[in-house]
């Protein structure tokens, strides 16, 4: 991963967004200027400007705090189960590395020769994104060619990172965009 904020020196022309309201933070107060393009997020603070990509951000803080999970992250049933259809080497793969999957939140299940019928995905990633994730994962495993557990794992944090993050082009809240940044400036 990159660095999610990036310093500059101090800018002095006039930005055409509006400022969020200021708050203060342990190395002082810092304005959070509202996302530029729906993308990111400006920051002035003790004279520097910060540019943080609000996605890679977000991103970042989720695959810190699932790394740092000893235990089962916690899952969100689906009303209604949904069956996956996979190709033979995907299907293989879910079932080589299910209890990282089961490690991360889903629930899966067998459903034939070669479909799954998902019951539960991670709790950070929304309910319909549940069949991307699992095909995205498959592809991560593949391309990435994991073979020991703690890589299996890493691969499939940083898709389960990516799906709860705040996306790239979508509006977010003004508090939202203020908590994201105070957490990668504060590194909390």
């Amino acid at each position: 991963y990159s660095p999610m904020a990036k310093e500059t020196s101090a800018v002095t022309a006039t930005l055409p967004f509006t400022l969020a309201t200021p708050f203060p933070n342990p190395t002082g107060p810092f304005l959070a200027v509202i996302s530029a393009y729906k993308t990111y997020i400006f920051i002035e603070l003790n004279g520097k400007l910060y540019v943080i990509d609000k996605h890679a951000a977000h991103e970042r803080l989720h695959f810190d705090r699932l790394s740092a999970m000893k235990a089962e992250a916690p899952g969100q049933m689906l009303l209604v189960p949904e069956v996956i259809r996979l190709s033979r080497e995907d299907y293989q793969l879910v079932w080589d590395h299910i209890e990282s999957f089961e490690n991360l939140g889903y629930e899966l299940e067998q459903f034939g020769e070669d479909a799954l019928m998902l019951r539960c995905v991670p709790a950070d990633i929304d309910l319909a994104d549940g069949r991307a994730c699992v095909e995205e994962l498959c592809e991560n495993l593949r391309a990435g060619r994991a073979v020991t557990y703690e890589q299996v794992r890493q691969e499939l944090l940083k898709t389960v990172a990516c799906k709860a993050a705040i996306k790239a082009g979508k509006s977010s809240q003004p508090a939202e965009l203020a908590a994201l940044a105070e957490a990668v400036l504060t590194g909390k």
